[in-house]
């Protein structure tokens, strides 16, 4: 092998790498803030009963993956509150499309949710399991009509 072909090659692999990093990164930013689940009924969305706001943060750009948001939240269900951790995990290839696991912490349950992101105010959540409605978490404080 040639040694003038090996380093450009690398350059370029790295390079690409770099760019992969970024776009993942840059997909996964865009969900950072305060959200507010609402649930469909019907074709029209009104506020989950028992649900507080959700809190997404980023793990930052030099993290191992990038793509992955930290998520926290609570839930208030029959007069107990039910605090949930978990993370979203963002697909590097098409990134209106996302993973969330849920993991409740008084329980250890856990659940998985498909996610499809339908703007930056916006997203719709495809619980995976029965027994949990499909519903839509929306930016709080974004102006719209449910």
């Amino acid at each position: 092998m040639d040694i003038l072909s090996f380093v450009p090659g690398l350059a370029i692999a790295g390079g690409r790498a770099v760019f992969h990093r970024f776009r993942a990164y840059r997909a996964a930013i865009k969900l950072e803030g305060i959200w507010a689940a609402e649930e469909y009924r019907g074709r029209y969305l009104f506020p989950m009963h028992g649900a507080s706001a959700t809190v997404i943060t980023h793990r930052g750009f030099w993290s191992q993956k990038p793509n992955i948001v930290n998520v926290y939240g609570r839930d208030f269900l029959d007069g107990h509150l039910r605090e949930h951790d978990g993370y979203i995990v963002v697909n590097p290839e098409c990134p209106t499309r996302a993973t969330r696991t849920v993991i409740y912490r008084d329980s250890g349950e856990t659940t998985t949710q498909e996610i499809e992101i339908g703007s930056v105010n916006f997203l719709i959540v495809n619980p995976t399991e029965s027994g949990y409605g499909k519903h839509a978490l929306r930016r709080a404080g974004t102006l719209g009509l449910n």
